[in-house]
């Protein structure tokens, strides 16, 4: 269904990317694009929160295209908070932390956008 991304707070520090329904690569290519737009725009460290909403689907290659995302990202882009989603995405980044270790280091899981933006708050202090 979709991708969405915005400014999570107006203090563009952080990039909100929603996730819904079912979702194809070519939609996360143009988010992404959208977002890495955003991020060039300031010249501070932003960092993301990704958000799965109930039921979002993970299309195939997962680790591939999200690893080539994490590459291509700007230099000034921080680290990513994935939020909700499955035990299988949980189970994904979890994973693609272990095979990527220096990419890994730059995502954390969090259960709600409320604690992610607790943990991303203490992070840019």
């Amino acid at each position: 269904m979709s991708v969405k991304v915005s400014w999570d707070k107006n203090d563009k520090k952080t990039i909100r990317y929603d996730f819904e329904g079912r979702w194809m690569w070519d939609e996360f290519y143009a988010a992404a694009e959208n977002a890495f737009a955003l991020t060039r725009s300031v010249e501070h460290t932003v960092d993301s929160i990704s958000f799965f909403r109930p039921g979002a689907y993970l299309p195939p290659n997962a680790l591939m295209h999200f690893r080539r995302a994490m590459v291509n990202a700007p230099k000034n882009r921080g680290v990513t908070v994935i939020v909700g989603g499955s035990m299988f995405i949980k189970t994904m980044v979890t994973v693609f932390s272990k095979l990527n270790r220096q990419l890994g280091e730059r995502l954390l899981l969090a259960d709600t956008l409320e604690q992610a933006r607790v943990m991303l708050a203490a992070r840019q202090k």
